[in-house]
């Protein structure tokens, strides 16, 4: 069974906000001790390590980034266009007027219960 792409950020400041806002949990690499779970006090005293580590998103908080009604998202089309879009829980997918965005150009989240939102990026992507 393959394993699911891991999401992690690079910038520190989007993992701070992504923690106080939706209360998304992170987890740091160390490579003798594994995983660990990183909070927003050892993030602030260590800000300048987290600018080169990427934080990973817990497992347990992964659910978060699943599309929610009316989320605002942006997709980069094949011809390098940008296109943005609300995600439509009954149609199970994104909308732009009357066309739906092609789950191949992989929307992203940008923008839930009006205010910002940051999906990091997935390993492998």
């Amino acid at each position: 069974m393959k394993n699911k792409p891991r999401r992690y950020f690079k910038c520190p400041v989007q993992v701070l906000y992504m923690m106080r806002e939706f209360g998304v949990e992170f987890n740091g690499w160390h490579e003798r001790h594994g995983e660990y779970a990183v909070n927003q006090e050892d993030i602030l005293k260590n800000f300048h390590k987290y600018i080169e580590e990427p934080l990973y998103v817990d497992p347990e908080s992964e659910s978060i980034f699943e599309p929610k009604e009316y989320d605002l998202g942006v997709a980069m089309r094949e011809d390098g266009m940008g296109t943005t879009g609300i995600y439509s829980v009954n149609h199970k997918c994104w909308t732009n007027g009357n066309f739906r965005i092609s789950p191949a150009y992989h929307p992203r989240i940008i923008m839930r219960d009006s205010i910002q939102f940051f999906s990091g990026e997935l390993e492998n992507d």
